[in-house]
């Protein structure tokens, strides 16, 4: 994908943490490309450095965390990851806890309206509620009217949710950063939620980029997944060929522990066979060695693996991998 057709473009994204005369890398060169109307799935387990990214991204982090890039670009125009100055425009983040992301002392008509009077300078206060009805509406909430005057805990949590994507919107972003958006839902919700995102994603031609663990998430709503692990991409490209034909250890592993396994995937282990799971956690980044720091889990692993990390590897356009079981393949 050239810059010219990206939403969103990062090259080599690294945050960093200063511990006395020493930095310590949390997240290590990631890279990846969104186009307008697709979502990229950032997938893997807790610890991988999915959320450290996207607040990278957003110019959220903590201020003890730095981040630098050689390259963000937004719509083709140059993004700075430097210091501490709110979300650049053309960026929106939905929260995992929508309870924690609202303030529960206003209204959600009231929050909804003062992210669009920040956003579009000069709004007057009728304009702003009645665009916040608007919003509530698109977003799927019955009698939106009355909604308008509720309270966050008055609310289920899905329709809270609702109000999240709704302040989302309201900063009219051409990108959508999602943060394990339907982890609080329950099923029957989150797949409500999941619908809600596509047909936003249709009207309005936003790139995606969806935080998740769940590979039954990815099964439903990527069109690209970039698996990270310890801080870095080890496997990215087009969903079906990701899920289909995983070239990466541990996206294999990821897949052998879903328990519904996505359509058109063919299932890594017997039907009746209880789940996989990968031994050991994901390790520290002080734990961090020279090599793969998949290859204390990993069941293909080679004596390679624990002197020297991979190299990444561009199989073709757009899909790559870095593990030491392709670097001699083609």
């Amino acid at each position: 994908m050239s810059a010219s057709a990206a939403a969103l473009e990062v090259r080599e994204l690294v945050v960093g943490v200063r511990r006395g005369d020493t930095s310590l890398r949390l997240v290590r060169g990631v890279s990846f490309e969104v186009a307008a109307g697709r979502t990229l799935c950032l997938v893997g387990e807790s610890g991988s450095g999915k959320t450290l990214t996207a607040l990278a991204l957003m110019r959220l982090l903590p201020r003890s965390l730095g981040a630098q890039a050689q390259q963000v670009l937004l719509e083709g125009q140059p993004v700075s990851l430097a210091g501490w100055s709110g979300p650049p425009a053309g960026l929106a983040m939905i929260f995992q806890e929508p309870m924690t992301a609202l303030n529960p002392a206003f209204t959600v008509g009231s929050q909804i309206g003062e992210a669009l009077r920040i956003h579009h300078r000069g709004m007057r206060a009728r304009e702003a509620r009645d665009e916040a009805l608007r919003l509530l509406d698109e977003v799927g909430i019955a009698d939106a009217a009355r909604r308008l005057h509720a309270y966050p805990h008055q609310m289920s949590g899905g329709m809270r949710q609702r109000v999240v994507i709704a302040i989302a919107l309201a900063c009219a972003p051409r990108v959508l950063i999602a943060d394990e958006p339907t982890t609080a839902l329950d099923v029957t919700v989150q797949a409500q939620i999941l619908r809600l995102f596509r047909q936003l994603q249709q009207a309005h031609r936003l790139g995606m980029v969806l935080v998740t663990h769940d590979m039954g998430v990815v099964s439903s709503v990527a069109d690209d997944v970039a698996v990270m692990y310890a801080g870095q991409v080890v496997e990215r490209g087009p969903a079906e060929q990701v899920l289909g034909a995983p070239l990466h250890p541990y996206t294999r592993a990821l897949l052998a522990c879903t328990p519904a396994m996505p359509s058109g995937v063919e299932p890594p282990r017997p039907p009746d066979a209880p789940l996989a799971e990968i031994p050991g956690v994901v390790p520290l980044p002080a734990e961090w060695g020279a090599g793969c720091t998949f290859a204390p889990r990993c069941p293909q692993v080679r004596a390679e693996c624990g002197a020297r990390a991979p190299r990444w590897v561009e199989r073709e356009a757009g899909r790559g991998v870095a593990c030491w079981l392709h670097e001699d393949r083609p």
